[in-house]
């Protein structure tokens, strides 16, 4: 595969760099968290704790919902929490947001804005995934990119045979 390297927003305070084995700088994204150098429109990834995530439904919702509109320009975008589906549903934090109207906010703009939201676990796992997804984009976009540049040799070697 393609070298590549990472990039964690410079606004993340508790990030994942420590955990990945692939390179990673520290730069200014415009949505997500974690993208990919040289492919920041084409994707990106948001971290969230589930503290993070009930006030992103909460309080932060206007912000919240105005990333994932921005996110529709990405071809692929994902929330990642760092913690279990139970965690929410059994309300296992603090706020007064009921576990049932989070759980149907996130599924609705899963639907509405067409992007997953991956309980982790743990930040170990919530990393691993991250860095596994931004790592997976990169060999489907750089596949892509090579089976063009071999259609476009197929295409300009029949042109050529067909002149005189």
């Amino acid at each position: 595969m393609t070298d590549c390297i990472l990039i964690e927003d410079t606004r993340e305070q508790n990030g994942y760099s420590f955990a990945f084995a692939t390179p990673c700088i520290r730069d200014g994204l415009n949505i997500g968290d974690y993208s990919v150098v040289g492919l920041q429109d084409h994707i990106a990834v948001e971290r969230k704790s589930l503290e993070d995530l009930i006030g992103s439904f909460t309080s932060g919702r206007k912000r919240f919902e105005a990333e994932f509109r921005r996110a529709r320009s990405l071809n692929f975008f994902a929330v990642v929490i760092e913690a279990r589906i139970s965690d929410l549903l059994l309300g296992n934090y603090r706020s007064s947001a009921t576990p049932q109207s989070v759980f149907e906010s996130m599924n609705s703009w899963s639907v509405k804005f067409g992007r997953p939201f991956l309980f982790c676990e743990c930040r170990e796992i919530a990393a691993r995934t991250t860095e596994s997804l931004l790592l997976k984009y990169v060999r489907q976009f750089t596949q892509a990119a090579d089976d063009i540049r071999r259609a476009t040799k197929r295409s300009a070697y029949c042109l050529n045979s067909q002149q005189p």
